[in-house]
């Protein structure tokens, strides 16, 4: 989906309680500079909750 040249890609955050039928949002990332992409939560990070993503212009 191609974006007008004065917005951005954020981050939203899923959360299903139902095997993922629905889902409720919230937004992680807003009125950014640069694009958010590519969420990720790694794996056996340590930590309660972590996430880490792409921030930048991309352009391929």
């Amino acid at each position: 989906m191609a974006l007008n040249a004065n917005e951005r890609y954020e981050l939203y955050r899923g959360f299903t309680a139902d095997g993922g039928l629905t889902f409720t949002w919230t937004q992680v990332t807003a009125n950014s500079d640069a694009e958010n992409l590519r969420a990720i939560v790694p794996d056996k990070h340590g930590r309660t909750e972590c996430l880490l993503w792409f921030n930048g212009t991309y352009t391929t």
